[in-house]
């Protein structure tokens, strides 16, 4: 809605301000998606676009919603969150940057972003074995609500028995 006016290079301008935050989100992600945003470069692709908000709390709506509109360019950021969460220390109750790469990659799965099933599955093997000491139900349950909820039932019935599997075997 406008809420007053500006002055930019010189001119009045209308001012606008959005009454909802989706909205500015959304906007985000479509302007990262098809390059508009501010900074661009001739070689940037959405996972180098996106990239610097990655561990950021507060673009935690706007990645799923790239990774959405993102094509073919949602691989890349699914393997580059993927790889995040697997180098972050499930461990440490001090790992808050993991923890928003981890929800950030399970809102892209929950969306239901486009990737190869070799992508997912690698994805989805490490939400359910690296964070499982910090998993975030809600995600587990839109994930496997979605198009890869029989993909996670197999990632995490294989963690959960190969885990087992070791913790039964007799010690040497």
């Amino acid at each position: 809605m406008m809420t007053g006016l500006d002055v930019e290079d010189g001119q009045l301008v209308e001012f606008f301000e959005f009454r909802h935050l989706t909205f500015q989100e959304f906007l985000s992600a479509r302007a990262i998606v098809e390059g508009w945003h501010p900074g661009r470069q001739d070689n940037d692709v959405l996972v180098t676009a996106i990239a610097p908000y990655l561990g950021d709390e507060k673009w935690r709506e706007v990645i799923p919603l790239a990774a959405s509109l993102g094509g073919k360019e949602t691989e890349a950021l699914i393997t580059r969150l993927t790889d995040s969460v697997e180098a972050s220390n499930p461990d440490s109750e001090s790992d808050s940057l993991g923890a928003n790469y981890y929800i950030a990659l399970g809102r892209c799965l929950a969306d239901e972003a486009a990737a190869k099933p070799e992508t997912v599955r690698r994805a989805l093997r490490s939400l359910v074995s690296v964070w499982v000491p910090h998993r975030n139900e809600s995600v587990f349950q839109s994930i496997a609500q979605g198009r890869y909820g029989k993909e996670l039932f197999d990632e995490a019935g294989e963690s959960f028995f190969g885990w087992r599997i070791l913790q039964l075997q007799p010690r040497r």
